[in-house]
């Protein structure tokens, strides 16, 4: 929150955000790892955060920082509860997808995409610990098909995930066009003036849960959708946007044939990203 205060101040220098952040040697690690990884695809290696902000701007590192910190707030939730490995796989790829359909949209700082599809489900992990009955309910009823999970979380709770996320992140003061894109991911057209956000995550979502229930491939931790997501794989099932509204599509402009060169781009970026934002040593 101190970062984001910053990040809006604008009298706030690189240098000065940068020994904010350089105050939390965890947080500078991974940042600056993030930095030099083919997220970025800088051709000089970059040392401090200041010259990072430099670089890459403000708003990208703060978005950046956001991302780091987010992962590191849910990072004790008991196993038995949620497979955090498949959560936050799901969400650092569903992020590097928005990102690149961002770019392709010619959206303004795109790494605000990755965040929004980064945290688009993150109220599910504030319903596992805080709500932890109603959770096992929801996934009991969830479980017996017949209802997506969102409509079997508002017969439980009388709302669901993505408002529970919305309301998480209002509370960490962060940008309202965020908190609207992670509310309406599954109606972007309710979204007013965050649709295009909304509209990209929603595509994004679509679009990762598709090749994780299409791949038969047994993944390892660092490829948990099999060959699907391989590089030099230029295709996409026809239907691997069946669960994208014709709405989000409207909205952003985009067409499904834009869609696997995405895949692509976001597949050769996932290995380092997840490795840094979700390090294998969490799981060992």
């Amino acid at each position: 929150m101190q970062v984001q205060a910053m990040a809006d101040d604008p009298s706030c220098s690189a240098d000065e955000l940068g020994m904010v952040i350089g105050q939390d040697t965890a947080l500078t690690a991974r940042l600056l790892k993030l930095v030099n990884s083919a997220f970025f695809g800088f051709n000089a290696r970059v040392e401090t955060v200041s010259r990072a902000v430099t670089l890459a701007g403000m708003d990208q590192l703060r978005t950046l920082a956001l991302a780091v910190s987010a992962v590191e707030v849910f990072k004790d939730l008991p196993p038995e509860k949620v497979s955090m490995v498949s959560f936050w796989s799901h969400s650092v790829f569903c992020g590097l997808v928005a990102r690149e359909l961002a770019a392709a949209c010619r959206v303004l700082h795109a790494e605000r995409l990755f965040v929004a599809g980064l945290l688009h489900d993150i109220g599910r992990l504030l319903i596992y610990v805080r709500l932890p009955e109603e959770s096992a309910e929801i996934h009991r009823r969830f479980g017996a098909g017949g209802s997506t999970l969102s409509q079997v979380e508002r017969d439980v709770l009388g709302f669901d995930h993505a408002e529970a996320g919305a309301t998480l992140l209002a509370r960490w003061k962060l940008p309202p066009a965020l908190q609207g894109a992670v509310a309406h991911h599954h109606h972007p057209q309710l979204a007013g003036a965050s649709g295009l956000e909304a509209a990209l995550v929603q595509i994004a979502d679509g679009v990762t849960h598709a090749l994780e229930q299409g791949s038969d491939a047994p993944g390892s931790f660092y490829d948990p959708y099999g060959a699907l997501l391989r590089p030099s794989d230029t295709g996409l099932a026809p239907d691997a946007a069946r669960g994208v509204s014709a709405d989000a599509f409207a909205i952003t402009g985009l067409d499904r044939r834009q869609l696997p060169a995405a895949v692509c781009r976001a597949s050769e970026r996932f290995d380092d990203v997840l490795d840094l934002l979700y390090p294998a040593t969490a799981i060992l």
